[in-house]
């Protein structure tokens, strides 16, 4: 228990603040908190004198301000000061002053029981007689549970009481006249905002929160202006740099949103004078956390203003806090603060509190312990996390679209009328004398991850998007080793198609998702192809991940439709497939090979008006270089097959031999030597064939000639063989026979379906 000293010494303190407290509602806070200190823990006898000399201070500070929106327990504790204060020696001065104060506190209490849902309470300070043999009565009427949600509700609530005659009918007048003193301004005219009092004494720590309105009154600029004014209560000094800040960004960002939702008949550039109105210039309205309130005002004013396609109208009061900055995003305010601001809302008659949505965890464990203590308080919480979501808020806001007079609809036509016609015709002027018609694509590129397509003239005619990068199909590959892509028309209609194959993603290092696309001239995906599965192959399960070495569009039999066919080989093992699709990308035929192919031409070997599919490349089941001619429409099969470990096995397979496969023979004696490869092959004259194969690493090609019969005429090396020698210039070029050796390249191998033999062969189907 404290001392009579250290009583004394907090009584002269707080004397002493009163006389020079500015704020009336910390002053009574700091009063109150004083009584309950002394008449809890002391004889309140005692003590008299000191009630005494406080009650001209007190009634100093008592005005509406500074009771309004107070827990229960405070005006418990006025009440009981007041009845602590000797009326004998209160002067006659003070003596009305004395029953105004004792009435003023019973309203501010009943209103505020009121306000949190305890209607028995707040009728038991005026009659609890009465209210405890009329409470089942009470209970039946509808009214009664939401008393306190609004005026609407009290005033009909209080409207029942009187028809069952409740003794104190002045009561609910002078109730009902304080609830509109405390917050009776016009719906869409106000915002109101949550204030904290902070005491700067450094012997008082305590602060005080209010609930204010603050509204907004916007007056168009005249023209010339460039720029938004800002006044606070009509002066251009806000007295807080923050608080100015927060005002243009709350506009900023507002301005910004209407923009982007509601331009229409908007004028953008055009600037007006905001004028926000306080109750009073008071050093209450400062810091930052006021912009989500001007926020809410301003998406309100400037709609009213007619220049966007719709009008907003806030239909229910609001208390509102947080910090809103340029781009529209709300922050949050300390807890501190919060827990101040969310106090003083609970014990006030809004229902609504717009907040932050980064401090709704800590404002639910801030009204948790109210909650508990007074469960009758309606409420709605709104989180925040952007300005935008303020349009969301449909239970405080209402958006109704605004009617356009005919004058004015047939004004705006008019308007663009003759601008849009003079538009049209020179389109139209455009179109027939300089505008490229030709939406035939003959050329793609890649950029990015965008496919463009060009016309014969260069014109780019549209650009798709794919999910990988697109320079591949910018590769070139010389001596059809390679493509990328293929262009002609496969269905008839004069356009051309595009096919090309894309690697989609990579799963790890050696596994890649392919995907086979056919777009139309416009750049529409006519259809897909990724329908790789596993299979056997060296005595184990190969992936499915085949990559697109070439893609071929033509018209083989010459029936002026063209056919369609991609070659793909497997990664990282040597399998590989040649399939041919029909237009609609269901698949008609595979040839399987054990080993690359990695050149191919087209030409009438036999000149039976049917073009032939020339391959060349390796089997890596014989070791060995091999050239196989695919018949259409024949080119499903298998190529030859020695060891099982090649052996290509699947359900699906055709095990035929396809119409011409011949093997060069596997030489050694070179520097450096691997397995051989066809890599360019070339009709040149008369269906004489030009293949050029490698001997020993990249740079020791041999060129060999062949005629009709695929016998060999003629080999020669290239000229990078010189490159090959230079770098083995240790081994004996003298002594090896080169024209010997290169002799036996002469002596290839026809398969016959079931062995290879030096006799020409071809398999018919």
């Amino acid at each position: 228990m404290d001392s009579l000293i250290a009583i004394e010494q907090t009584f002269q303190r707080l004397l002493h603040q009163l006389k020079h407290h500015k704020s009336h509602r910390i002053a009574l806070t700091e009063l109150i908190h004083f009584v309950k200190r002394v008449y809890h823990r002391h004889r309140p006898e005692l003590f008299h004198s000191y009630f005494q000399q406080l009650f001209p201070l007190f009634s100093d500070h008592f005005e509406t301000e500074s009771v309004k929106f107070r827990p229960p327990d405070f005006y418990v504790l006025m009440l009981s000061y007041l009845e602590q204060i000797p009326k004998g020696r209160i002067s006659v001065d003070y003596e009305q002053r004395f029953m105004s104060m004792q009435s003023q506190t019973r309203l501010h209490q009943s209103l505020n029981l009121i306000w949190l849902g305890e209607w028995k309470s707040a009728l038991s300070l005026w009659q609890p007689h009465w209210t405890e043999e009329n409470e089942k009565l009470l209970y039946a009427f509808p009214e009664t549970p939401t008393a306190g949600h609004s005026l609407d509700s009290f005033e009909k609530w209080s409207k029942r009481l009187l028809d069952i005659h409740f003794p104190m009918p002045e009561i609910f007048f002078e109730i009902g006249k304080l609830w509109r003193n405390l917050a009776g301004i016009e719906l869409t005219d106000a915002v109101w905002v949550p204030l904290i009092e902070k005491n700067s004494s450094e012997s008082w720590d305590k602060s005080a929160a209010t609930i204010e309105p603050m509204r907004l009154e916007i007056i168009s600029s005249p023209g010339g202006y460039h720029r938004d004014f800002l006044t606070f209560n009509y002066s251009i000094d806000s007295s807080n740099d923050l608080m100015y800040q927060q005002a243009f960004d709350a506009l900023y960002s507002m301005k910004n949103l209407l923009k982007r939702r509601f331009a229409g008949q908007g004028i953008d550039d055009e600037r007006f004078r905001f004028h926000f109105l306080f109750p009073k210039n008071d050093y209450r309205y400062t810091g930052d956390s006021l912009g989500v309130a001007m926020a809410l005002l301003n998406l309100c004013k400037l709609t009213q203003s007619g220049n966007y396609r719709c009008v907003i109208h806030q239909k229910e009061p609001v208390v509102a806090t947080g910090i809103v900055n340029s781009q529209g995003d709300i922050r949050p305010i300390s807890n501190e603060s919060l827990a101040a601001k969310l106090t003083v809302f609970y014990f006030s008659p809004f229902r609504y509190f717009l907040l932050p949505a980064e401090n709704l965890y800590e404002a639910k464990l801030i009204l948790d312990p109210l909650r508990r203590q007074f469960p009758g308080k309606s409420l709605v919480l709104l989180p925040l996390k952007t300005v935008d979501e303020v349009l969301r808020a449909d239970n405080i806001i209402e958006i109704q679209e605004r009617p356009v007079s005919f004058e004015k609809q047939i004004s705006r036509i008019l308007k663009y009328f003759w601008p849009a016609l003079a538009s049209l015709l020179a389109i139209l002027l455009a179109y027939f004398t300089v505008i490229d018609h030709d939406s035939n694509p003959v050329s793609i590129k890649g950029y990015g991850n965008h496919l463009l397509a060009y016309n014969q003239k260069g014109k780019i005619l549209w650009s798709e998007e794919f999910p990988v990068l697109m320079k591949f199909i910018n590769e070139k590959s010389p001596d059809n080793r390679k493509n990328s892509y293929a262009i002609g028309d496969i269905n008839g209609d004069g356009f051309n198609e595009i096919f090309f194959t894309i690697d989609k993603h990579k799963i790890n290092e050696n596994d890649l998702i392919t995907e086979t696309y056919l777009l139309s001239h416009t750049g529409k995906v006519l259809w897909t192809y990724s329908g790789f599965t596993p299979g056997r192959y060296a005595n184990g399960l190969h992936s499915d991940t085949y990559i697109g070495r070439f893609h071929i569009i033509h018209d083989f039999d010459k029936d002026g439709q063209n056919e369609l066919a991609c070659y793909y080989h497997n990664h990282p093992y040597f399998p590989s497939q040649l399939i041919q699709f029909d237009h609609k990308g269901q698949l008609l035929s595979i040839f399987y090979n054990s080993g690359y192919f990695y050149t191919y031409e087209i030409y009438d070997l036999d000149n039976d008006g049917i073009d032939e599919l020339i391959m060349g490349g390796t089997n890596n089941d014989y070791d060995t270089a091999v050239l196989a001619v695919l018949k259409y429409p024949h080119f499903a099969g298998h190529s030859p097959q020695l060891d099982s470990n090649y052996l290509i096995l699947r359900k699906d397979a055709d095990y035929r031999p396809p119409y011409l496969y011949l093997r060069f023979p596997k030489l050694k004696g070179l520097p450096g030597q691997i397995r051989e490869s066809i890599l360019k092959v070339e009709c040149i004259n008369n269906g004489l064939l030009m293949l050029t194969i490698n001997l020993a690493g990249t740079d020791s090609d041999a060129i060999i000639y062949m005629g009709k019969d695929f016998q060999v005429q003629n080999i020669v090396l290239a000229d990078c063989f010189e490159l090959y020698k230079d770098y083995y210039h240790t081994f004996d070029w003298d002594s090896f026979d080169m024209e010997g050796y290169l002799e036996k390249f002469s002596k290839v191998e026809f398969w016959n379906g079931e062995a290879f033999t030096d006799t020409f062969t071809v398999n018919t189907r």
